[in-house]
């Protein structure tokens, strides 16, 4: 195996992998099913108030044609995606944005 050598693939939305890596419950799976913008959703991912789960892995799947080339049964690729908090993220030009200031 050298540095140039492909050993397998994987296949993983982003967002799903960010949502599997948070404690959701039922309440939480509601909002981010009735959230279909992805900044939305990645408000939601980001919330303090989400618990972090241990990274998930997903299986490592042969190049086709090289099946039998390497033992790719216990191989595993693991995602940790670290959000900063939804306020962090956004500007404060941008959070204000549908607010009315008060004229003083």
């Amino acid at each position: 195996v050298t540095g140039e050598t492909c050993l397998g693939h994987v296949a993983a939305r982003l967002l799903d992998a960010i949502a599997a890596g948070r404690e959701l419950s039922l309440g939480w799976q509601a909002v981010l099913r009735q959230s279909p913008a992805v900044p939305d959703r990645l408000a939601v991912l980001s919330d303090s108030r989400l618990r972090a789960r241990p990274a998930c892995s997903y299986r490592l799947g042969a190049v086709p044609g090289q099946e039998r080339s390497y033992d790719l049964s216990r191989a595993a690729v693991f995602f940790l995606a670290e959000l900063p908090s939804f306020e962090e993220a956004v500007s404060p030009e941008r959070r204000d944005a549908g607010h009315a200031r008060s004229l003083r």
